[in-house]
């Protein structure tokens, strides 16, 4: 259960990080683009905990499987938030 809870919920985040924020940033809102980045951001490290919590067995492999899959969700939320900054500063 808890992995296709987690998969939602990283689906989901990812989606929060990449799509919502385009339309406030489109009309120079960029706090509102900003908080939707970032909920979106902490909804996929919870998706990662949650998948990574329902398919490792061991205490060990749970906290190197949360450190590398966290770690891409936040190299991939780094480069999106950069993303964002490019394309205010593009105006």
């Amino acid at each position: 259960m808890l992995v296709f809870v987690g998969l939602g919920l990283l689906v989901y985040g990812a989606y929060s990080i990449v799509v919502l924020p385009q339309k406030p940033l489109a009309r120079g809102d960029s706090r509102r683009a900003v908080r939707l980045w970032a909920t979106g951001t902490l909804i996929a490290l919870g998706g990662v905990l949650a998948l990574v919590l329902g398919v490792s067995d061991s205490l060990l492999g749970g906290i190197v499987g949360f450190l590398v899959l966290g770690g891409a969700v936040g190299a991939g939320g780094a480069l999106q938030y950069r993303r964002m900054l490019e394309q205010v500063a593009g105006r």
